[in-house]
């Protein structure tokens, strides 16, 4: 994935645009603390693949979600942000 420079300011905007969506909420939801796989969320989200990846690529640029080989974690800031503002309880 090639690197993007944000101004100040401008993660916040990502994430909160990535966030406003159900679909982009509930991918993250799906994944939680497992590395999932493109299939995987496929067959989960139920979405074609070229409207998944756009979904994805988002969450990437909101700095919510990063690509580790062929699957997809969380990044801390995603966690921290499932935890406190959306009342989901991580199991550790």
């Amino acid at each position: 994935m090639e690197k993007i420079w944000l101004e100040p300011g401008q993660i916040y905007n990502l994430e909160k645009s990535a966030l406003e969506n159900e679909t982009r909420v509930k991918i993250l939801e799906i994944i939680g603390l497992d590395l999932k796989r493109l299939e995987d969320l496929q067959d989960e989200v139920r979405l074609k693949e070229q409207e998944l990846n756009l979904h994805l690529v988002l969450l990437e640029q909101a700095m919510l979600l990063e690509r580790d080989e062929e699957c997809y974690r969380l990044t801390p800031r995603c966690l921290a942000y499932l935890d406190q503002c959306h009342g989901y309880e991580l199991r550790r």
